[in-house]
């Protein structure tokens, strides 16, 4: 748990890296033991975003034991993400054909706003429109088999009657997402990472992207999309690998279970999570934990 102040405001994923790479100087610093540890950085959503950049920082600047990462529901190339949930919304019969009509217009609008760049704009249509608020009625934005979801009001309400176990001042109160990050990111969020991860990949870092089957805040769609654009070395051949299925033995029911299906060859890997949203771990725990021990194997 950490907080800070609004004076020297950080607005993009690279000087953000800094700061999380001088965390990590100073943990290692203190804890010699396991300054040559190897390790693995591996986030959801925008974690798409600013993990690739870390993660290229830490491999050009330090001497960590950078081994791999893993992004899940990755927002990492926004250009080509946009059109590919609107798409998926009305394949999965989320939302109707003049729903579909408006956020197909909305989503072109909203790639215009980057050429433009007008970013706070591309924000603006992009929560009001692409990821449909109202537009679905009681469907879950995260996992669209999900309603009446309880939007986690309770996890800041928790925090926030335990300050004191969290080590947070008084005077602070902790929210979900800070709007003032979010907006202050407004020009981070449009630019692709892809550069990032084809640096990662000809340096042999483990790159494993997942995705959440029906996940339609980034749809896997879109993530498969970006992904076959990398310009490493290897993605032809990659390209041409099948998907295999993956199960595992499900520790609640002692059966096997077909848990999705994954896509390798040499670092990079795309494995999908069936009946999952954007939230993935927490929609299928057992599996995610059975996916992130085969992230550790291959």
């Amino acid at each position: 748990m950490s907080y800070s102040t609004k004076e020297g405001l950080i607005d993009n994923s690279w000087d953000a890296a800094d700061y999380v790479i001088e965390l990590l100087t100073q943990y290692f610093e203190q804890n010699k033991e396991l300054a040559k540890a190897r390790l693995h950085i591996w986030g959801e959503s925008y974690g798409g975003h600013y993990i690739p950049v870390l993660a290229e920082k830490i491999k050009k600047q330090t001497n960590f034991n950078l081994i791999g990462i893993g992004i899940g529901g990755a927002w990492s190339h926004p250009r080509v993400q946009v059109i590919p949930t609107v798409r998926q919304l009305i394949n999965y019969g989320v939302i109707d054909q003049y729903r579909y009509d408006l956020m197909m217009k909305s989503g072109i609008e909203s790639l215009d706003d980057i050429d433009n760049q007008e970013y706070e704009k591309f924000l603006t249509v992009s929560d009001e429109e692409i990821f449909f608020n109202d537009a679905v009625g009681p469907n879950f934005r995260y996992n669209i088999q999900i309603y009446n979801y309880d939007d986690g009001d309770q996890y800041e309400e928790f925090i926030n009657d335990h300050k004191l176990q969290f080590d947070l001042p008084l005077s602070i109160t902790f929210y979900g997402c800070n709007q003032d990050i979010y907006y202050a990111f407004a020009e981070d969020q449009t630019v692709s990472v892809l550069p990032s991860i084809d640096y990662l990949l000809s340096q042999e870092i483990k790159v494993f992207v997942y995705n959440g089957q029906l996940d339609t805040v980034v749809s896997h769609t879109g993530v498969e999309y970006w992904v076959n654009l990398l310009k490493w070395q290897d993605l032809p051949i990659w390209k041409k690998q099948k998907k295999s299925i993956w199960k595992f033995i499900n520790p609640k029911t002692n059966r096997e279970e077909t848990a999705g299906t994954i896509k390798s060859y040499k670092q990079l890997h795309f494995c999908m999570v069936y009946n999952a949203g954007h939230q993935t771990p927490t929609d299928q725990p057992e599996a995610c934990f059975q996916m992130l021990k085969n992230y550790f194997d291959i």
